[in-house]
């Protein structure tokens, strides 16, 4: 079965006028040899630069659950542009094998996926406090759930996602279409990479009072990498909150298979706090450490 995700975000004036920083490699990364995929996922922050939208983009309004809203720019607008670019897009790579995935280039970053809502419908209806906390959102995308913290007055909000395109072509502009340019500015942080390249200068350990992730456990090979950064940039306090789908079909990953790991793993509890029926199943769970749970 093929595994497709469907939707639409934002778009930036151009990657080339980001400014980047790139990270120092964890100790344990070894020099030998890295592809040349490896070398281009090297983890970086990346700088707003003004303007942040461009005028041609199209922007889509989503109504993420009853009485919150959000601007997306639409990931088709994003796609024909970097189209008619000689720049090779690893966008325009997946656009033209019509697919949403391409392993280790293109984590389908355009799209919104279903579980997103799923997560700002719980954060809102549970009332999740975010209110002066420091915010990770994880496999950020189109950053929706980044947002709603902003919106929620937290304190500083980390965008991280796999691609440095999503980031600025996607990322940026959203979180400047859905907020004031001046916290942009002061209150986020916008980082690139794979999960196993982003050191404690890009993301210090111990940083973060609140972590989301949404449809970030579809494969297997990846959780290792992403409980460990959970591990190290989460408070001592603080929690996770991970909304995906229960099974991935024809990727093999999901909520029960992250559940073992997790537990195989001794340094979390993890439990299902709102399943989600309607369509493929669907869940929300929450983390925190065992030494403050007994």
């Amino acid at each position: 079965m093929s595994f497709q995700f469907n939707f639409s975000i934002h778009d930036n004036n151009g990657s080339e006028t980001s400014d980047v920083i790139n990270s120092r490699m964890p100790d344990d990364e070894t020099d030998g040899q890295q592809s040349e995929e490896a070398v281009k996922n090297l983890a970086k922050e990346v700088k707003p630069v003004q303007p942040f939208i461009s005028t041609s983009d199209i922007v889509d309004e989503l109504e993420l659950c009853p009485g919150i809203r959000m601007k997306c720019i639409g990931s088709r607008s994003i796609e024909a542009r970097l189209e008619g670019s000689d720049y090779d897009s690893c966008i325009t790579q997946s656009a033209k094998k019509e697919t949403d995935l391409i392993p280790n280039v293109y984590e389908g970053g355009l799209k919104v996926w279903e579980c997103t809502f799923d997560l700002v419908r719980y954060l809102s209806e549970s009332r999740v406090p975010l209110a002066g906390l420091s915010v990770l959102d994880l496999g950020c995308g189109a950053g929706l759930p980044g947002i709603y913290a902003l919106h929620q007055d937290a304190a500083h909000v980390c965008f991280q996602d796999f691609n440095e395109e999503v980031i600025t072509q996607l990322t940026i502009p959203n979180a400047a279409l859905n907020t004031e340019a001046n916290r942009l500015l002061h209150n986020c942080r916008f980082v690139t990479g794979d999960w196993g390249h982003i050191g404690n200068d890009l993301i210090p350990s111990q940083r973060y009072d609140i972590i989301l992730t949404s449809e970030t456990i579809y494969s297997t090979d990846s959780i290792p990498n992403l409980h460990k950064l959970i591990e190290r940039t989460l408070k001592p306090d603080g929690t996770v909150y991970v909304a995906a789908k229960t099974h991935y079909f024809g990727v093999g990953g999901g909520t029960r298979l992250f559940e073992d790991y997790v537990h195989s793993q001794g340094e979390f509890n993890i439990d299902t706090c709102k399943q989600f029926t309607e369509g493929l199943q669907r869940e929300i769970l929450v983390m925190k450490r065992k030494n403050l749970q007994g």
